[in-house]
């Protein structure tokens, strides 16, 4: 994703260098533009090299972990039990 982004960054940048008509200000701004994106992509490659040679599973998205799947991250009701816990050992009325 991040790839595409500096991708259509540098065909913007390319565009307006193109667009700059001479303009020695507006070129010197679409040049940075590009090695700007260029650099971004340089440092996306390198991340993910560095995160492959570390583990591979850092960078493999397809592997899924499905274990907590069926698991509901919050209580359906929350029992008397734990209400009187934390009120004092009374039960609140709703």
């Amino acid at each position: 994703m991040v790839g595409i982004i500096a991708l259509a960054a540098m065909v913007y940048w390319g565009v307006r260098y193109a667009a700059s008509g001479g303009n020695a200000s507006k070129t010197a701004d679409a040049r940075d533009g590009i090695t700007q994106a260029l650099l971004g992509l340089i440092l996306l490659l390198s991340a993910y090299i560095l995160l492959r040679l570390i583990n591979p599973a850092l960078v493999d998205l397809s592997a899924t972990d499905t274990r907590l799947s069926g698991i509901d991250a919050v209580p359906k009701a929350v029992p008397d039990e734990v209400l009187r816990v934390y009120n004092g050992g009374d039960v609140p009325a709703f």
